[in-house]
Parts: C-alpha cells; sequence; structure tokens
C-alpha cells in the first residue's frame, strides 16, 4: 500500500500537472498561505482511513483513504468576486475545476487504484492564523487502494 506522504505528493502532482490557471498547490499545511491573485490555493490534507475493507471476494482488500482539499481565494475584490473564483475552481467541469483534473487521471499515476471527489462543504469565510480572511470551502476526496 502507498504511504499517506506518497498519495500526498500524488495529488499535488496531479494538479499541478493539470495546469489549472493560478493554482498554488500545498501539499502540507503552509506557515505562510500564499493564494494567487485571481487564482487560488489548495492545500491536501489527509482526513481519515480505513484498513481492510471488505469489498468483492477477497475479505479485507481494500483500504479507503480520505482526503481533504482546502481551497482559498482572495477576498479583496469584494465578497461576490470572490465567491465567483472559488466557484470555477469547485465546478465540475472547466478549465479551473479541480474535479476534473483529479477525474483526468484517478489512478494519480499509478499510486492508488482510484480516486473520487465525494462532494464538497464548509463553503465560507476561512480565518488564517494572522488574521488574513479569505473565501474558502473543502472538496472530500476518497482513494481507493489495494
Amino acid at each position: 500500500m502507498a504511504v499517506i506522504g506518497t498519495i500526498r505528493l500524488a495529488i499535488r502532482t496531479r494538479l499541478e500537472a493539470a495546469s489549472i490557471p493560478d493554482l498554488r498547490v500545498y501539499e502540507r499545511w503552509p506557515n505562510t498561505l500564499e493564494v494567487p491573485r485571481g487564482g487560488c490555493a489548495v492545500i491536501v490534507k489527509p482526513a481519515s482511513w480505513s484498513y481492510e475493507q471488505s469489498f468483492g471476494t477477497h475479505p479485507f482488500d481494500r483500504t479507503e483513504m480520505f482526503w481533504e482539499l482546502h481551497c482559498f481565494v482572495l477576498t479583496d475584490g469584494g465578497l461576490p468576486n470572490a465567491e465567483e473564483l472559488l466557484d470555477r475552481y469547485l465546478s465540475n467541469t472547466g478549465v479551473h475545476s479541480i474535479r476534473q483534473a483529479i477525474s483526468a487521471d484517478r489512478r494519480l499515476g499509478g499510486e492508488v487504484d482510484g480516486t473520487f471527489i465525494v462532494g464538497g462543504r464548509d463553503y465560507d469565510l476561512k480565518q488564517w492564523p494572522d488574521d488574513k480572511v479569505y473565501s474558502g470551502a473543502v472538496l472530500d476526496i476518497r482513494c481507493d487502494l489495494r
């Protein structure tokens, strides 16, 4: 089974390979968040996992790992503008779509058996430790491993 760090890097690599305009990806929680003006910063974070899931003919044949993609955009141009910008990255399709980028290589370069964005949540204002406020949301991802 792939290790957490390997999958974290594979998610970052997949998003960077998609050449999504003005997207900055952090594979670990940074001390300082740098969000591109007119763009989005994403932090890849492991959320939970379950070992030895029984799906199929072999008992205990799969591990599920759940990940969070924390997405942040600047609010400098006003909240309506920030929400419009964030929506582009959260959309199902399009040149800015994080979901579409993940779907283009669900195996993350062969590191996992499948990757699926299963939903999103926490669409709201986010305060960073330096008191900067961003508009943001979380995308939930499931990676399946054998």
